[in-house]
């Protein structure tokens, strides 16, 4: 979820930060002393696009925070936030997790040591489709050195969609029918969020939404986390050997 600010900050001296959807709404007053821009605000802004943007920007941003804001509860929140993003920076050992696949057998980290592992979180999403085929064919061409481990909401819902997507419908210009089947007769392993522990995953890697990837080396260190760039900086890895 993320937060944004909400209303004008001139009437009530109070201002609102919701959830995008407005779901939920949180009034926050502001300081008597108009030190907004230093307080509350830029804490509720920053950790909604910390995923996006990355913890040295962000971390420049907190250290002009005042004392109050940072003691406060969004300024506590985006400092736990910030740490949670160092320890899955570039380097870092990857988290251990469990991944239970859909005939019950269940996966850890050291299951893919060997060999480089991408994590790939993929669904129903104009992302996943674009990146179809190219996943695939990067998976298919370097399988002898590459893991993917996908996981998806409902892999139900993705076989019914390409038994039932009529032929013609399209996306942006993309055929759904022969994505959705692709999708279902994937060469790696899939699971299912909701499975198991395999919900953790995505807490652990703190995905920023689909397609998400993490790419992880043979002796188990990250070494790329992100969406598109991370697909491609993994492509790039195989294809030059880099």
């Amino acid at each position: 979820m993320r937060l944004v600010i909400r209303g004008n900050v001139g009437i009530g001296n109070c201002v609102t930060a919701g959830d995008e959807g407005g779901a939920l709404r949180i009034t926050i007053p502001i300081p008597a002393n108009g030190a907004f821009a230093k307080s509350l605000c830029p804490c509720v802004e920053y950790r909604g696009c910390i995923n996006i943007t990355g913890t040295t920007h962000i971390e420049a941003h907190y250290t002009r925070l005042d004392d109050t804001a940072r003691a406060g509860y969004f300024g506590s929140l985006l400092r736990e936030t910030i740490d949670e993003m160092v320890r899955l920076l570039p380097g870092q050992p990857a988290p251990e997790f469990s991944a239970t696949l859909p005939d019950g057998t269940v996966m850890t980290p050291d299951d893919f040591r060997g060999k480089y592992l991408l994590i790939y979180n993929w669904g129903f999403c104009p992302g996943s489709i674009q990146l179809e085929k190219e996943a695939t064919d990067l998976y298919n061409s370097f399988s002898d050195r590459l893991n993917v481990l996908g996981i998806t909401d409902n892999l139900e819902v993705i076989r019914n969609a390409a038994r039932t997507t009529p032929p013609d419908d399209e996306l942006f210009g993309m055929k759904l029918k022969p994505a959705f089947e692709s999708m279902v007769a994937h060469p790696w392993m899939d699971v299912e969020s909701g499975t198991g522990e395999n919900g953790r995953i995505g807490e652990l890697y703190a995905f920023g939404g689909m397609p998400y990837f993490v790419l992880i080396s043979p002796d188990g260190k990250i070494i790329s986390r992100g969406f598109h760039e991370t697909f491609y900086e993994t492509k790039k890895i195989f294809e030059t050997g880099q």
